[in-house]
């Protein structure tokens, strides 16, 4: 039986089959021909069989159908239409994150190389507007106040521009608190 069980006999049936653990001839059991008849009867025509039922009863017996809260609705038009945009916004939101990181680290590198410090140049990449490049903020710091006056900015820009000597003006109060 262990042999039986490794692999090595490939017959049934009675037949003699050489084994390769042996190197000698095995008589195999022969398999009773009810169970044989059985096992063919289960394979070709199935479970019903055993259990009294017909092939008729099996096939007349509705299949069973979810409770109708249960179901699950096609969705419509309109909701795969906002799925669709929810999806796009989401990309945009993304992308647009992505280009703010990428930005703000552009302004701290670039401000690391101009000034080497590095509290200050993170108190910048904190306290400045995302879209505030750091040649905006030397452009800005560096200008006068009669020039940024007669500049025609508009007033999204004025904003930037008063946002960018805000945060400069706190970043440098930090600065010279630590020192």
């Amino acid at each position: 039986m262990k042999l039986r069980a490794l692999g090595c006999c490939t017959s049934f049936g009675g037949r003699r089959s050489l084994s390769p653990v042996l190197g000698r001839q095995e008589k195999r059991a022969s398999v009773p021909r009810t169970l044989t008849a059985i096992v063919w009867l289960f394979v070709t025509v199935g479970t019903p069989v055993f259990t009294g039922l017909t092939q008729a009863d099996v096939q007349a017996t509705p299949s069973p159908s979810p409770s109708p809260s249960l179901r699950r609705r096609a969705p419509t038009v309109d909701a795969l239409q906002g799925m669709r945009a929810l999806d796009e916004l989401k990309g945009t939101a993304e992308q647009l994150g992505a280009l703010v990181e990428r930005t703000t680290r552009k302004r701290y590198v670039d401000c690391l190389l101009a000034f080497g410090d590095e509290e200050f140049c993170g108190c910048l990449r904190d306290r400045l507007p995302a879209v505030a490049s750091f040649d905006m903020y030397v452009a800005v710091v560096t200008s006068t106040k009669e020039e940024r006056a007669s500049a025609n900015l508009t007033q999204d820009r004025r904003q930037l521009v008063e946002a960018v000597l805000s945060g400069r003006e706190a970043c440098v109060a930090e600065h010279v608190k630590r020192k």
